[in-house]
């Protein structure tokens, strides 16, 4: 009996760890930038939305600057990798939910929308991922029944915020600005884009630099218990984040919603303790090791 006892926990464990592979995350963070100014938070975001989405059982993917393998570094080439795994892991198994996360810089040029990696050149815009004619036809061709994509990217180094990019930063496609029952996708999958701020507005990182101020309160949103579906989520944004921002600099940041989606749809959601993250503090090291590495709750800080 114990015998038969041992199999099924194993069997149950397996059938979890099966019915897991179905839901997926791929989360990018990039602080440092060869050419581009370096920016505070984008890492702390990425660790903090992978933290959560691994904490209710997706299989993430994470690359940020913080990784120690050179494959797991923020680079183009890695995430064109990353995306290449994602197809191969997810063929012939229908994918429930897939979400994409990036922090970082993004930029608009010549009305195309980008994503900047730490190599990128804006003049030849190598190190650059278009938004519009790669990410999103990628994730769609996963054909996930729901895809939830969070593009925290507006950003300049403008002193204690982040500004919306070069020109307008990204545009919004598919704008939606107050989420009705008629907004219906044109197929079975649906795909929200939510954006940090409007084009030519602000993206704020908080004064400690810890996160920024969207991805903080999108966190928030995930957990709380009046958000059902993306409508709610949204409005969850829309209500806390604008008056957030204005109270630490003045001006209202206000989101964006994008996409082919029925904004009644439920999202994947959970209570997850993050509280070991959110830490404004500084920590100084001494050792008399060269390159010795810093981890504060088994998360990578430096070295």
């Amino acid at each position: 009996m114990k015998h038969f006892g041992a199999i099924a926990v194993v069997v149950v464990y397996l059938c979890a760890a099966l019915f897991a592979q179905d839901k997926y995350a791929v989360v990018v963070g990039v602080n440092k930038y060869d050419a581009l100014a370096s920016l505070q938070a984008g890492v702390n975001d990425a660790e903090k939305i992978g933290a959560y989405y691994s904490g209710i059982g997706f299989r993430v993917w994470m690359l940020d600057d913080r990784q120690s393998a050179r494959m797991d570094q923020p680079g183009l080439s890695n995430l064109e990798r990353v995306m290449a795994n994602v197809k191969e892991t997810a063929a012939g198994h229908p994918v429930k939910e897939l979400v994409f996360f990036f922090a970082g810089h993004g930029v608009q040029i010549n009305g195309q929308n980008w994503l900047c990696f730490p190599e990128t050149d804006i003049k030849s815009q190598t190190g650059m991922l278009n938004v519009d004619t790669k990410l999103l036809p990628w994730l769609r061709d996963l054909g996930a029944d729901l895809t939830m994509v969070y593009l925290d990217a507006c950003r300049n180094d403008l002193g204690g915020m982040r500004a919306a990019g070069v020109e307008r930063g990204l545009t919004v496609q598919g704008l939606v600005d107050e989420p009705t029952a008629s907004n219906k996708p044109s197929s079975n999958h649906n795909i929200a884009v939510f954006y940090a701020a409007k084009p030519g507005s602000f993206s704020y990182e908080k004064p400690d630099g810890t996160n920024g101020f969207f991805t903080e309160t999108l966190v928030e949103a995930l957990q709380a218990d009046a958000t059902h579906n993306i409508a709610d989520l949204y409005k969850y944004l829309r209500t806390a984040l604008p008056e957030r921002t204005e109270k630490a600099f003045g001006r209202p940041q206000i989101p964006n919603l994008g996409g082919d989606l029925d904004i009644g749809v439920a999202f994947s959601k959970g209570k997850v303790d993050l509280s070991a993250m959110d830490t404004g503090a500084k920590l100084y090291v001494e050792s008399d090791q060269s390159g010795a590495t810093v981890s504060i709750n088994g998360i990578k800080r430096g070295q």
